[in-house]
């Protein structure tokens, strides 16, 4: 076997446990703060239970160090060949859904790079929820990978 681990770091970016009944917007995640910087990252959903609502996951970033949020254009934006960004109580628990992050048109895709405001760039993961009384539980990780210092922290 390869080592991996230290090729990859990992933050917590969206649910604490609880269910999720109303709109909710993950961590801000900036690929800078570790490793001197990253040039990859996903986000990783583990849906638990959903009994109600329509969940929709959709990646945002900020140019001006978290002030203003825009949906990622869908050039920047992976998904696996047939994967939905919708969850609902249809969606089995334990499924896993993958988002990945090219960059931003405005900064380019290197993840040291600058935005014209001067701050950083930063990166979430958002759960828009409708029709919801008892939601869902869902957790998501932001894998941070291609570090720039190895090992990755």
């Amino acid at each position: 076997m390869k080592d991996f681990m230290n090729w990859f770091s990992v933050k917590h970016a969206l649910g604490d446990g609880a269910d999720i009944t109303a709109t909710t917007h993950g961590d801000s995640i900036d690929v800078t703060a570790l490793n001197g910087g990253n040039d990859a990252l996903c986000f990783i959903v583990d849906v638990g239970v959903v009994t109600d609502g329509t969940h929709t996951l959709t990646l945002e970033d900020s140019i001006d160090g978290g002030t203003t949020w825009v949906t990622v254009a869908a050039p920047y934006l992976q998904v696996p060949s047939g994967q939905s960004n919708v969850v609902t109580n249809a969606t089995a628990a334990k499924t896993i859904k993958k988002f990945g992050y090219l960059g931003n048109a405005n900064v380019g895709t290197l993840a040291n790079s600058v935005a014209p405001t001067g701050g950083k760039v930063l990166v979430r993961i958002t759960d828009t929820v409708a029709t919801a009384t008892t939601g869902g539980y869902m957790t998501a990780v932001a894998v941070l990978g291609y570090p720039f210092n190895l090992p990755a922290a």
